[in-house]
């Protein structure tokens, strides 16, 4: 696991890890970098309720759907890209 690449492509400001992120080298890795630059670490408490696995597959659902609608989404052409893309024929 490797979290610096991802929280530097995001630009995040604000971390949130769990109870267990415990002090493996890539937790401290990513600790060390968002305290060098400002950001902020919230550690939150376990809730028996609240499943990481259930959120991380609903947003993946969501995202697909959002992708998916994307995809079908008619598209606009104006006449100008019309005119750019028949040029470059």
């Amino acid at each position: 696991l490797e979290y610096v690449s991802g929280c530097k492509e995001l630009n995040v400001d604000i971390f949130v890890i769990g109870e267990d992120w415990g002090s493996k080298p890539h937790n401290v890795a990513v600790e060390s970098y968002l305290a060098l630059h400002g950001k902020q670490v919230i550690q939150v408490q376990y809730n028996p309720r609240t499943s990481s696995s259930q959120i991380k597959s609903r947003s993946i659902q969501l995202l697909s759907r959002a992708n998916l609608h994307a995809l079908n989404k008619p598209r606009k052409i104006t006449l100008q890209a019309q005119r750019k893309s028949q040029a470059r024929v």
